[in-house]
């Protein structure tokens, strides 16, 4: 652990500024300026091996930058597992997403009292969008997919370090 802290704090000595990463082809024509500058800091933060936040106000097109990522990880790296965690009433606001800002990424809504528990067929898809709800439910299952990227959408949701979904 202290050998990945030295690395970090390495990278963080040396850095510069934020690489100019183009964004993926079929949406460099959408992305507004600051969308561009959240997808290269998210572009960032991948390529040093950190997390990160967006934190603009609502409506200025979070989701559209995380997608922007998620694209550009899956050329890049010719695969992408990722899950993103939100509330029930966004479930599909990020189906819509992804069906209009990045069609060729797969994506499975695992939420419901039919959701599928076959980690087979959950592994089959880029993205799977989920609750904190069904997640708290879930964690078992989840948990035996190696997941490129878990993306916390309303994430003040888990704000209580005490709590179950949280934990």
């Amino acid at each position: 652990l202290s050998f990945e802290l030295d690395e970090k704090y390495e990278r963080l000595k040396a850095f510069k500024n934020i690489p100019e990463t183009a964004a993926p082809v079929h949406l460099q024509t959408i992305l507004r300026p600051y969308q561009t500058s959240g997808f290269q800091w998210l572009n960032y933060l991948n390529d040093v091996g950190w997390g990160g936040i967006l934190a603009d106000d609502m409506g200025l097109g979070k989701t559209v930058q995380a997608l922007s990522m998620l694209h550009h990880y899956k050329e890049v790296n010719g695969g992408l597992k990722a899950i993103v965690v939100c509330p029930t009433t966004l479930i599909y606001n990020w189906r819509n997403e992804v069906q209009k800002f990045s069609p060729s990424l797969s994506f499975h809504i695992h939420h419901g009292s039919i959701r599928s528990r076959d980690i087979a067929e959950l592994q089959k898809h880029n993205i799977i969008i989920t609750t904190y709800g069904t997640l708290r439910s879930d964690i078992q299952v989840l948990l035996k997919i190696n997941f490129d990227y878990v993306i916390l959408d309303e994430s003040q949701a888990i704000k209580n370090p005490a709590s179950k979904v949280t934990r």
